[in-house]
């Protein structure tokens, strides 16, 4: 565990108690640690502070587990966009070819998501966890996927579900870069263009996991997510689509 992840769990332990948690993705067992984000506010009981794994990649574990076990990856070619490591590992240890893109220069592909440099029917699955909010032409991103994709294949396409409709802020936001505040018509854009879409939410998880989010939204819009009215409660749910083409 590093140095800083240790500090935050003692933290945690000594002025925020909570209850002990399972991160499905090191198997860690004990506290998660509160997410603090200076343009949205701070989210509890958020971060595996083993790993880093946060709500949706916990809720994503549910869903890889379902589609490991009824399915036959070994012979897959895989694309992720912005790679998390712990899923890059579990991915590139599963099928037989993993790809990844990242505009950090870091990776072995640095891809245009609009403009992919790919063949047709190119690969059995796409990861793009949390990235179309950062793409101006959404669609076109939606289309380009559909392309590389084999017939009647999957991607997984998250992105943050924070307005009650999506908000679209015609430039990227300095702070997140975000085109758009994404909402629950996402998904029917998302029914525009592919032939399936299966989505889990986080009440498809189980408890001891954590998969919700945890935070304050009743004093929104903030800098982080201007225009979005604010919301009463304090759990909200995450979630991952499936599409097929």
């Amino acid at each position: 565990m590093k140095l800083r992840n240790r500090l935050k769990l003692i933290e945690q332990k000594l002025f925020h108690p909570c209850p002990s948690f399972r991160c499905p993705l090191c198997d860690y067992l004990g506290p998660f640690v509160i997410t603090n984000n200076r343009y949205t506010g701070r989210r509890y009981a958020s971060s595996c502070p083993s790993c880093g794994a946060k709500e949706r990649h916990r809720l994503e574990s549910v869903v890889w587990k379902r589609i490991l076990s009824n399915t036959d990856v070994s012979h897959w070619t895989v694309v992720h966009f912005a790679p998390e490591a712990h899923l890059r590992r579990m991915l590139e240890s599963q099928v037989l070819e993993y790809f990844a893109s990242d505009y950090s220069g870091n990776e072995q592909l640095q891809l245009d998501i609009t403009r992919l440099d790919l063949d047709d029917e190119f690969c059995h699955c796409v990861v793009a966890n949390h990235v179309l909010e950062h793409v101006q032409d959404e669609r076109k991103a939606l289309k380009e996927i559909h392309r590389i994709l084999k017939p009647g294949e999957i991607a997984l396409l998250p992105v943050p579900i924070y307005a009650e409709k999506t908000i679209e802020y015609g430039e990227p936001l300095e702070c997140s870069g975000h085109w758009r505040a994404p909402g629950p018509d996402y998904f029917d854009r998302l029914k525009d263009v592919f032939s399936q879409v299966d989505i889990t939410d986080s009440d498809d998880a189980p408890a001891e996991i954590q998969p919700y989010l945890l935070e304050c939204r009743n004093h929104w819009p903030t800098k982080g997510a201007p225009r979005v009215l604010p919301m009463n409660g304090f759990i909200f749910k995450e979630y991952i689509p499936v599409v097929r083409k």
